[in-house]
């Protein structure tokens, strides 16, 4: 399902915070590290392509440019869910300081 920004303002941020904040489990696990790369690279993929994802000839690994709200919104969701509860800061101390 997507939405447009205005949308997605209309409760939906509201909505999906909420659900971060309540997660059973309080932590972060591999999956969350990998939904967010797969969202991210859904985002890249949009900001390379040649087209805007509409046309019948498109590559199927095109995505169409009235989705990237919702990719976004999505990525963000599972970054802060990785700084709330402390994946980021894990990641922090395993990487060399230069």
């Amino acid at each position: 399902m997507n939405y447009t920004l205005t949308e997605l303002d209309a409760g939906q941020l509201d909505t999906m915070f909420d659900m971060i904040r309540l997660r059973r489990n309080n932590s972060c696990t591999k999956k969350d590290v990998q939904i967010l790369k797969e969202g991210l690279d859904v985002i890249r993929q949009m900001m390379i392509q040649k087209t805007g994802g509409y046309r019948k000839n498109d590559p199927k690994n095109y995505y169409p440019l009235h989705t990237m709200s919702t990719a976004l919104i999505n990525a963000v969701m599972y970054a802060m869910a990785l700084y709330i509860y402390g994946g980021l800061d894990v990641l922090e101390a395993e990487l060399p300081e230069k």
